[in-house]
């Protein structure tokens, strides 16, 4: 069941965003002129911090393979189809518009501003990505991290997003490791980092990133962004050529 959950998953992701328009995310306060009517702008951060002091050539290794990726936060926005407005077990949410994206290296906190609809929006992924034959390939990534709301004529701060990187209990880990590949797909032994555990928290950094964008003026509404459970997914080919998306919260 949960395979074929996967496999699910995989093609209505596919599906929903082979035609999505992506457009860059910028890191400073736009000069471009008075919000249009039914827009509003949020404020706010991204890092994904990694332990210090690692001995383990192990956790080393999975350490380093991130840290050669680069990162890509995407935003979009959002309408509950059904479920817990948080996204519960039964969740489901409708993704609309455009795509807003911004590249950012592990541990290097990357500032945005987002100006765009009013509405429901929220962190759609965060991918780690390395450069492939036919270009950047994505690695590991999490799905919807945090959610936030853009109100119409306000600017909003909306929080600093924290990935804490982490590593799972070894007897977890030894157990991960003796069931990969018995359902019939090809170990990624080419992802080390597949193996890592995220968790995640919204901090208050507010005047840090207002000045850090460049924002001089008064008139800021806050309102943190709410945090769900980050979910470390990574695609494997089946042996017929088949696209399935595993993973572990």
């Amino acid at each position: 069941m949960s395979l074929f959950r996967s496999r699910l998953i995989a093609l209505v992701a596919l599906a929903l965003t082979s035609c999505v328009t992506t457009v860059p995310l910028v890191d400073r306060v736009s000069t471009a002129g008075a919000l249009a009517e039914g827009e509003g702008v949020a404020i706010g951060s991204v890092v994904m911090r990694m332990p210090v002091g690692v001995t383990s050539p192990d956790r080393r290794e999975m350490l380093e393979s991130l840290r050669g990726r680069t990162l890509t936060l995407k935003l979009r926005r959002y309408e509950m189809a059904f479920g817990a407005p948080e996204g519960g077990a039964f969740g489901w949410a409708d993704y609309e518009g455009e795509e807003h994206a911004v590249e950012f290296a592990v541990d290097a906190e990357q500032p945005f501003v987002l100006r765009g609809p009013a509405g429901s929006w929220a962190i759609r992924e965060l991918a780690a990505s390395a450069p492939g034959v036919f270009g950047e390939t994505t690695g590991c990534w999490i799905d919807t991290s945090a959610r936030f709301e853009i109100e119409p004529g306000v600017t909003t701060y909306v929080g600093s997003l924290v990935i804490d990187v982490g590593f799972r209990p070894e007897e977890q880990l030894v157990l991960h490791r003796l069931i990969e590949g018995l359902d019939g797909l090809p170990p990624r032994h080419d992802l080390p980092e597949r193996w890592l555990a995220m968790s995640s928290e919204v901090v208050d950094e507010e005047q840090a990133t207002l000045a850090a964008v460049g924002w001089d003026g008064g008139g800021v509404r806050k309102a943190l962004m709410r945090t769900l459970r980050p979910r470390w997914n990574y695609r494997v080919t089946s042996p017929d050529g088949e696209s399935v998306v595993k993973g572990y919260p």
